[in-house]
């Protein structure tokens, strides 16, 4: 019971768990994160008290703002974030805390195609209609996660909870809205073979739902229209209307990390997992809306080497999702999409006589395959990206200053659209995200901002850092983003 109390003022109180600790650099977190960990890639809980992170907390908020024309058709011309967000580390005796809370309030203008929380989850049974309004919705997310001592020996266990619930709905009538509630457990071992070698399984359960109604309290009743895949719809008069899908998600990690002679280490983490999600409209007799499946396989390997006050990186991520629908009217599988993504990451960090530095360079290749059998729409593109990010702190007087910029560019290497059966959908919506997604796009991503700390507070620190974003395609327009954080560190 000591241990539960201790978890939940933790998760409720980061900022007072924090106040107590000792003074460090706001430099140590950074770091820390640029070292690929059992827990940092997996979110293996029972690796914490091996995560290379001073004990912490943080408090920040967020301000983000994107508008511009380059955008998928199912994104809102402008989108407003406010988000608070806070985060923290503890050791308490043997125990090992992480937790985090989060509340996000946005604001989406000039939305269309879209009832639901996210219309890009893959999941193709949707509800939307073709009035672009604005919407506004509350989100909030939170997770703790305990890794025990050590046991017979060699052995850590660990519980990772995360937890989001959300709402939202578009001012303009027939008002839409929805609300989910998502809850994932993350059980984890941590093994420790030797000195140099140690292994790792997290495994990660789900379940999803998400309500949808429209309708209620209007005036104006729409066509509503039923998305069954790329182009598919079924479009009828709705006067009121509800919707419910449920899901399970199961993903499984295994991890291994090794530590050689010289002080380099390997990590290697792979697994994989699927989920199912089921789409019911109606309460009293609810019919079958769409049924889901998405299969996932990862596989992440890295290498680092450090040396005197620095550290080299080289990192390889795959990620690979095959997903199908079934259509709840013919009853056969109509749609399917195979993702396939190469990223890697190779540069160094150092920390010299006060001065810190990065540099990365980071490609990637993008292999997306989409196809419905009804609409007999058939699309593939090849993407290849790379980006150069470079990020500087130095001391000016009593302030520590950031600055950097990341600029890269995605080229289209080969993209191929069939559409043998259009509807109205397929212009809209299918061909104008086929174009986005194969475009090819200038990435420039500049920041800066400043750490310092208050004399009557020594032991915090506070950064404020402003970051913007452009995507730039000749043809298809511009898409801006700014982004100003406040943070405390503790």
């Amino acid at each position: 019971m000591s241990n539960l109390r201790i978890l939940l003022f933790f998760l409720v109180f980061p900022c007072v768990a924090g106040a107590q600790m000792a003074h460090f650099d706001s430099l140590l977190i950074q770091i820390s994160q640029y070292t690929p960990s059992f827990w940092q890639n997996g979110q293996n809980a029972a690796a914490l008290a091996w995560w290379p992170q001073p004990q912490y907390g943080s408090t920040q908020l967020t301000y983000n703002q994107a508008n511009g024309a380059f955008r998928r058709p199912q994104e809102p011309k402008v989108r407003q974030n406010f988000l608070l967000h806070t985060e923290g580390l503890r050791q308490v005796g043997k125990w090992t805390y992480f937790g985090r809370f989060d509340y996000q309030k946005s604001q989406d203008r000039v939305l269309a195609y879209s009832h639901v929380n996210d219309p890009f989850d893959g999941n193709p049974f949707i509800w939307a209609d073709t009035l672009a309004g604005d919407w506004q919705r509350d989100h909030i997310g939170a997770q703790i996660a305990v890794g025990s001592p050590v046991w017979a020996g060699r052995w850590r266990t660990g519980l990772g909870i995360n937890y989001h619930v959300g709402q939202g709905a578009r001012t303009r009538d027939p008002k839409p809205f929805y609300r989910l509630r998502n809850l994932e457990l993350q059980p984890a071992l941590h093994f420790q073979a030797n000195a140099r070698t140690q292994w790792g399984a997290v495994a990660h359960i789900g379940l999803k739902q998400e309500e949808n109604e429209v309708g209620y309290f209007s005036d104006e009743f729409p066509l509503l229209y039923r998305l069954r895949g790329y182009g598919t719809f079924s479009r009828t008069p709705t006067v009121t209307a509800e919707r419910r899908m449920t899901g399970d998600v199961y993903k499984l990690l295994l991890q291994y990390q090794h530590f050689t002679l010289n002080n380099a280490q390997w990590l290697v983490q792979m697994g994989g997992g699927f989920r199912q999600e089921k789409t019911r409209e109606g309460i009293a007799t609810p019919t079958n809306g769409g049924d889901f499946g998405e299969s996932i396989g990862e596989l992440f390997l890295s290498w680092n080497k450090p040396a005197q006050q620095q550290n080299w990186t080289v990192e390889l991520q795959l990620l690979n999702q095959n997903g199908s629908g079934r259509d709840p009217i013919l009853m056969a599988n109509s749609v399917s999409y195979n993702w396939l993504t190469a990223s890697g990451r190779y540069g160094f960090w150092q920390n010299k006589t006060g001065l810190f530095r990065h540099l990365f360079l980071k490609p990637k290749l993008q292999i997306l395959q989409q196809s419905d059998q009804i609409s007999r729409t058939d699309w593939n593109i090849s993407n290849l990206t790379f980006t150069a990010d470079w990020h500087e702190r130095r001391p000016i007087r009593k302030v520590w200053l950031w600055y950097g910029i990341e600029t890269g560019y995605r080229a289209r290497l080969a993209r191929a659209f069939a559409a043998n059966r259009p509807t109205p959908l397929t212009t809209a919506l299918v061909r104008p995200d086929y174009e986005i997604l194969s475009a090819n796009v200038l990435i420039i991503n500049a920041s800066t901002g400043i750490d310092w700390q208050f004399s009557s507070f020594p032991n915090l620190w506070n950064r404020i850092n402003i970051t913007a974003q452009t995507q730039r395609n000749s043809t298809l327009g511009n898409r801006q983003s700014v982004q100003i954080n406040y943070a405390i560190l503790y």
